[in-house]
């Protein structure tokens, strides 16, 4: 479990176990959002803009997903669960949403959805403040009780793995930074604030590294259990490129097992399902903005590939 993952599911955790008291206040909220999406800058802002940015693409993604979710939960009666996936998993996908938008703005469309969306997944929990929420605030005629339950659309499985891929980054960068800025041993005074960053965008595994994913493939397509370690380094010591990185194929070989264990054979893919350099320049003023970086365009942070 990456740290993003820990603090979610710490966010998470505590929301879950809230009091009464603050989970009305939470609802209430809920009320005043929707009323604030009423007074939303007229058209013909960015809110309106016709072509999806990454973000509103992974927002809506969210939405269809907690749909999914929500509905199966509520199919099975676990209404606890879905409570988890309607409510505060949606919550944490619209905090994220508003700030990763950053100066691009929220889309007015995929807002509407969000609001009818989260409206019709409380409704069999909490169904005055829903129907409030749906007449008075989303402007409805018809009762909530006449609508029907939101329909998901496709989740797109890559840009999940896009939208972690960035979290992750996000967070190894906050750290390295912090790391940076921290005095030398000896010293009480750090060295000054960065204003530029490089990030260097690798296509794919050096050929040691890609012999190790295969050898490990190759052992899972005779077998789901892996050989313990020193079969796998007495293997991996028969090729001669990786023969010259011995120091570091363990490690490796530790980290693969680890992600496979948690991602599965995803895990073990040589390349992955999306283009990172893409992902990073389409959040290219986020992650300056968050970093504290200078500059208002692309020449102050350089994405580079190494060929």
């Amino acid at each position: 479990m990456t740290a993003y993952q820990q603090s979610r599911a710490g966010a998470l955790s505590r929301a879950e176990n809230s009091s009464a008291p603050e989970a009305i206040q939470q609802l209430h909220n809920i009320a005043n959002k929707s009323r604030t999406r009423r007074h939303l800058p007229s058209r013909g802002t960015a809110l309106d803009r016709t072509e999806l940015t990454f973000n509103d693409r992974t927002f809506e993604n969210d939405i269809n997903a907690k749909i999914q979710l929500t509905e199966a939960s509520y199919e099975k009666m676990m209404y606890k669960d879905a409570l988890k996936s309607g409510f505060f998993e949606l919550q944490l996908c619209l905090s994220r949403y508003r700030e990763f938008c950053g100066a691009d703005g929220l889309h007015r469309g995929l807002m509407d959805r969000f609001f009818e969306v989260q409206t019709l997944l409380l409704a069999p929990i909490c169904p005055h403040i829903c129907e409030h929420i749906w007449k008075t605030l989303l402007g409805h005629k018809e009762s909530l009780m006449s609508a029907k339950f939101p329909v998901a659309g496709p989740i797109d499985h890559k840009l999940v793995q896009a939208t972690e891929y960035l979290v992750h980054s996000l967070h190894e960068y906050r750290l390295k930074l912090k790391s940076y800025l921290q005095p030398a041993k000896g010293k009480t005074v750090g060295p000054a604030k960065p204003t530029h960053a490089i990030i260097w965008v690798a296509q794919s595994y050096p050929a040691w590294q890609t012999v190790v994913l295969k050898t490990i493939q190759g052992y899972l397509a005779k077998g789901d259990v892996l050989p313990d370690n020193t079969d796998i380094l007495n293997d991996l010591k028969q090729d001669a490129e990786v023969t010259k990185h011995m120091k570091k194929v363990m490690p490796f070989v530790h980290m693969v097992k680890t992600n496979y264990e948690r991602e599965g054979v995803k895990a073990l893919k040589s390349e992955l399902d999306f283009n990172e350099r893409e992902v990073l320049v389409e959040n290219l003023t986020y992650l300056k903005s968050t970093l504290e970086l200078e500059g208002r365009d692309g020449t102050y942070t350089i994405l580079e590939e190494t060929r």
